[in-house]
């Protein structure tokens, strides 16, 4: 061995000493970086020569240069900020919702609906008088403006969702490409098996964090390299990235599956998330979709679309609209059915959309099998017949086919009948009075050779909500929160409302039963199926209890889920983060080290 062998030796110490200083101060200047983890020289004494009969030492050989990271901890500090992420959005998007619904100190909905009724009862003790009929007609307004007003804040909040979804899904495609080409450069640099692409894992870490906070993502990788001398927290799989989506691969190694959002033939503009397959055909995974910002905006808007793609059936944005419309609807329909036993020279329904020959009871409108009267008055205001309407299994409107007929709303009116019981045949209801269907709308009308005799017809109906389903002798206008309003007639004429039930002069009696009504426990007939069976007040109580329970829960959730991510990444960033006390304890030990092996160049 000449005396070139032992500087040779000396430089071996030289040169790696050096490159610990060097990666030294690498993990020194990435102390802040908070997606930076720490690095570590692998060293291995160099193989030894034969001289003298003994083996002498040549040195030290760099091995590699590896990251401290442990797989396992990496893995449920990305599923808490996931978990986090998808708690805080929900919590955001909730205590919002709820402050559109201030119930208290005589505001919001409730006190509407309070001076509706009390505007009832003062009409009750003044049926005539115009200015109360007027106050009547304001405070209604008022009402279902206010109604309007929370449906339209809240479907605004579910399409804004829906934007936001969007421009979400159009980062996760961003990022999960980065991924796919980050990959490319690690299997180039790894194709050596000593080279470690540490800063590239360390950028590809850094987008599997981003992509995670979008959405719940899971990671598979193989082969894990594990060595306590290095460090006793070193978990590091070498080769195979996968990130999957409920069994769908987004980035296989180097390659990347596109995400699309689709909103084709919604009439709001919905997106379903569709994945591009192999064969570049989609597949729609809105459902698929859970945790991070993005399962909590499918949560919250909705997953799954109806038929017409029009609205979802669930969400639970979604849910608020749907039970809001129930309570709108049921304001309407059992206000309607009180009050088309106000007697009229007629009525005619609002626009429907039934053929003639739809089973009553097996359509979209609640009507339920039954009967109603149709009560017939003189000028005078005394009743001067009842005609007894049935609705069962087979009704319809107006049956196309003879066979059909005697079974529709239109036959059974219409048809000749001793009303009065007076065995005259021309003083009955259908002497005076004619149903149709026509251009969509159910009529019964006064004949026109009747007219000027002052016969008038109101319906008193028996637990078949016909009047308020098809909108017969209405005071409300509408279907649901979207278009409740008072009816126009009474909009631009508030006098013309009426407080009677037989047309007599004083008569209270559909004022007292509208006020009444407030008190009534009456069925609600949510979305979902279930019937709620409560007062008016009571129904929306509930849907306004139901919004804040969620909200309290969202809270609680953000709380726990805060605190388990905090949890994790203080035992991540233990493992794989910068301490700097040990790093300038290693720098001194190091320098020290360089120190020595120039002093033995120098001998």
């Amino acid at each position: 061995m000449s005396i070139f062998g032992s500087i040779n030796t000396a430089y071996t110490g030289l040169k790696s000493s050096q490159l610990l200083v060097e990666t030294t101060s690498h993990n020194v200047s990435n102390a802040n970086n908070e997606y930076y983890t720490r690095q570590r020289v692998v060293l291995a004494n160099s193989m030894p020569i034969t001289k003298y009969g003994t083996n002498v030492g040549q040195g030290v050989d760099i091995t590699t240069v590896t990251r401290v990271f442990d797989e396992f901890i990496y893995d449920r500090y990305r599923k808490a900020g996931s978990d986090k992420e998808n708690a805080n959005y929900m919590e955001q998007t909730l205590n919002e919702v709820a402050t559109y619904f201030p119930d208290i100190d005589n505001i919001g909905i409730f006190n509407d609906m309070k001076n509706y009724f009390d505007a009832w009862e003062s009409l009750s003790t003044h049926p005539i008088d115009g200015a109360l009929k007027t106050t009547l007609a304001q405070h209604t307004n008022t009402l279902t403006d206010h109604i309007t007003e929370l449906r339209d804040r809240l479907k605004t909040l579910q399409k804004s969702t829906n934007d936001q979804l969007k421009a979400n899904i159009d980062e996760v495609n961003r990022v999960g490409k980065e991924i796919a080409d980050i990959n490319g450069k690690i299997l180039a640099i790894e194709a050596d098996p000593l080279a470690n692409a540490n800063d590239l894992k360390d950028q590809r870490d850094k987008l599997e964090l981003e992509l995670s906070k979008l959405m719940d993502i899971s990671v598979s990788r193989k082969n894990i390299l594990s060595d306590a001398s290095i460090d006793p927290n070193l978990n590091e799989y070498k080769t195979t990235y996968n990130i999957n989506i409920s069994g769908f691969t987004l980035v296989d190694g180097v390659e990347f599956h596109k995400l699309e959002a689709k909103s084709d033939n919604s009439p709001d503009q919905f997106y379903e998330i569709h994945y591009q397959q192999q064969d570049f055909k989609t597949v729609d995974i809105s459902e698929k979709i859970k945790g991070g910002k993005i399962g909590a905006m499918l949560d919250l808007r909705g997953s799954r679309l109806n038929a017409d793609k029009s609205a979802f059936e669930n969400g639970k944005l979604q849910k608020y609209i749907d039970d809001l419309d129930t309570f709108a609807q049921g304001l309407i329909e059992y206000s309607n059915t009180v009050y088309a036993r106000s007697a009229a020279t007629g009525f005619d329904s609002k626009e429907l959309t039934l053929g003639k020959n739809t089973i009553l009871n097996d359509s979209d409108y609640n009507i339920s099998m039954g009967t109603f009267d149709v009560i017939m008055y003189n000028k005078n205001g005394d009743e001067v017949g009842k005609k007894t309407i049935t609705i069962d299994h087979k009704t319809t409107l107006d049956g196309d086919l003879p066979v059909d007929a005697p079974n529709s709303l239109v036959y059974q009116f219409n048809k000749a009948s001793d009303d009065n019981s007076d065995n005259n045949s021309d003083n009955d209801i259908d002497d005076y009075f004619e149903a149709s269907y026509v251009n969509n709308i159910f009529r019964l009308s006064v004949k026109q050779e009747k007219a000027l005799q002052g016969y008038t017809i109101a319906i008193k109906d028996n637990g078949t909500n016909i009047a308020g389903s098809l909108g017969l002798g209405r005071f409300f206008d509408g279907s649901s929160a979207k278009d409740i309003s008072i009816k126009s007639e009474f909009g631009l004429d508030p006098t013309k409302i009426n407080a009677f039930e037989a047309p007599i002069e004083g008569d209270n009696t559909v004022a007292n039963d509208m006020q009444q009504l407030q008190y009534e426990k009456l069925n609600f007939f949510r979305k979902n199926g279930q019937v709620i069976n409560d007062s008016i007040s009571g129904f929306y109580k509930f849907v306004t209890t139901e919004i804040a329970n969620d909200g309290n829960i969202a809270i609680l959730n953000l709380d726990t889920k805060s605190a388990v991510y905090e949890s994790t990444k203080l035992e991540f960033e233990s493992v794989s983060k910068v301490n700097m006390d040990e790093e300038l304890s290693n720098l001194m030990k190091f320098q020290t080290g360089y120190g020595a092996a120039a002093k033995v160049i120098t001998t």
